[in-house]
């Protein structure tokens, strides 16, 4: 799968409600949609945790995260 062949860098939470929009197939994840956002520079990958810690998705972060 692809979880199991990326390798990210920075591991992230979404929100409940975007963890429904992007299953839906919404491409877009915003900074503020997400909880304990390490620094990160822009091209890090990310891998994408629901609310209860299950992987759903990598992501390539195209802004820089600040602390």
């Amino acid at each position: 799968s692809l979880l199991r062949h990326a390798a990210p860098t920075v591991s992230l939470t979404l929100s409940r409600d975007l963890v429904r929009r992007l299953k839906r197939g919404d491409p877009w994840i915003f900074a503020d949609a997400l909880s304990g956002r390490p620094p990160a520079p822009a091209g890090s990958m990310a891998l994408l945790h629901d609310t209860r810690g299950r992987p759903v998705a990598v992501a390539g972060l195209l802004l820089e995260l600040a602390a």
